[in-house]
């Protein structure tokens, strides 16, 4: 009995919990499992912070997530003992470091975007109330910019009085690993070459006869665009005529 305790005590803890949490906090979903198991080049992933700053949730949720591939491997780094280790990481404290030396990359995931907090609630309440926790979010996407070659870029309009996409919407694209960038028609005389996705959101203004010329031949050549509608009254027979 005491020669089997010892052995059992040595195996992780992935194969000694179940996840008996409301939300299976610490199950990884299909969609992780194929993309490490497909995963052909190391990551290390640093975690940068003090023991008693590491909750137990993201310690468990990384123990899971790292079991699936024998590329991943996990460094605890006390940046107190070592008090140079998050300039070398390039990366703040109570944070995660994902890296992968093949390809150079690296990303910092700070415990504030895996364990998201109401702020407003917050200012109203003087309280801390959490509203998500996106630690498989946040190592998938990482470990996919790290070791990956991604060159989607989306651009939006300009000069059209477009809205400006929201926080939520570019922390999404970012989290996506796609580039966001902006783009005046007429200033480059075309849609970008490298363009995968045009948008305009929320214009007020209708388009040129040239910028509709420019469009069309952006979309005959497959490109996609989309067109946020604004709440406004101004006419718009350009972007009418592109729709129809």
């Amino acid at each position: 009995i005491v020669a089997a305790n010892l052995i059992v005590g040595q195996l992780p803890t992935h194969l000694l919990e179940f996840d008996l949490s409301d939300k299976q906090l610490y199950t990884v979903t299909d969609t992780s499992k194929e993309f490490l198991a497909g995963l052909d080049k190391d990551v290390e992933i640093v975690v940068l912070a003090e023991e008693s700053n590491v909750d137990e949730r993201i310690a468990k949720f990384l123990d899971n997530y790292a079991a699936l591939s024998s590329h991943i491997t996990v460094t605890e780094v006390d940046p107190v003992a070592h008090p140079s280790a998050a300039e070398s990481y390039n990366a703040s404290v109570n944070s995660l470091v994902v890296r992968c030396e093949e390809t150079g990359k690296a990303r910092a995931i700070s415990f504030n975007d895996i364990i998201v907090y109401d702020q407003m609630y917050y200012y109203m309440y003087g309280q801390m109330y959490e509203t998500e926790f996106d630690a498989e979010g946040q190592l998938t996407s990482a470990v996919d910019y790290v070791t990956g070659d991604n060159d989607t870029v989306i651009y939006t309009m300009e000069n059209h009085d477009e809205t400006a996409l929201s926080t939520q919407v570019t922390d999404a694209i970012e989290k996506a690993n796609l580039t966001l960038e902006s783009t005046s028609l007429l200033l480059n005389g075309s849609v970008p070459e490298d363009c995968s996705l045009l948008i305009s959101y929320g214009a007020s203004k209708d388009l040129t006869d040239d910028e509709l010329t420019l469009i069309r031949e952006y979309l005959d050549g497959s490109g996609q665009v989309m067109f946020v509608l604004a709440q406004t009254e101004e006419e718009m027979p350009n972007w009418e005529t592109l729709m129809a």
